[in-house]
């Protein structure tokens, strides 16, 4: 629980810093939960989630809770 909130609080941060930043026309900071994914993934080195589930989510943001 208290990893998550950790996670939590860098993912907040990482919005105000770096919600306009853009990776190859991706911005990896755009919102909370996407934020609190690349989190996840730059944590656990998920390499999955670049190739299926960030398409998922990108194309419908209330999907990033079924993963």
């Amino acid at each position: 629980a208290i990893l998550v909130l950790i996670m939590a609080i860098y993912a907040i941060l990482a919005v105000q810093f770096y919600m306009d930043a853009e990776i190859d026309g991706i911005y990896y900071f755009s919102s909370f939960s996407i934020a609190l994914l690349t989190m996840f993934q730059v944590m656990t080195g998920d390499g999955w989630l670049s190739s299926i589930g960030r398409p998922l989510i990108m194309r419908d943001a209330s999907n990033v809770f079924l993963l």
